[in-house]
């Protein structure tokens, strides 16, 4: 199971926005993954801005740490896409304690509440998931994700 990047154009000269969250990430660099096929089918047709925070690559690392070049996959994808990784702030860190808390029977981890705050924030409806159950749940005020694919 070797991981590679399945890379596309830059994503950076248009409007709309959307999430990248970590299931979508490993799908992709690992051939092996059984939602991949999906996921690059959306990746090659996705013309976007991509969001995203810094615990994605972190998770995605650890779940690819056994995969030849899996690290080096998924930092070459979510860089070479043009995606920005939004800091951690402490306003950011509370609000997404906070959602935590609201969607503690979901459950919520870390990662995905920082990516809604950052829906929130920048107004984002889309997400690259593979996350059905939380982010299908999750709000960005009353409306609810768009989740791709």
């Amino acid at each position: 199971m070797r991981a590679k990047p399945c890379t596309t154009g830059t994503r950076t000269a248009v409007a709309r926005r959307a999430l990248l969250d970590t299931g979508f990430v490993v799908a992709l660099v690992n051939k092996a993954d059984p939602d991949h096929d999906r996921c690059v089918d959306v990746w090659r047709e996705l013309r976007t801005q991509l969001l995203s925070v810094e615990g994605v690559l972190v998770e995605a690392a650890q779940l690819l740490r056994r995969s030849p070049g899996g690290a080096a996959g998924i930092v070459g994808l979510v860089f070479g896409a043009g995606t920005e990784l939004i800091a951690i702030t402490e306003e950011r860190a509370s609000r997404a304690v906070a959602l935590m808390k609201k969607y503690a029977d979901v459950p919520m981890d870390l990662v995905d509440a920082l990516l809604v705050t950052i829906a929130e924030e920048r107004k984002v409806h889309d997400v690259l998931t593979l996350d059905r159950r939380g982010f299908a749940a999750y709000r960005v005020g009353r409306e609810r994700f768009r989740l791709l694919p």
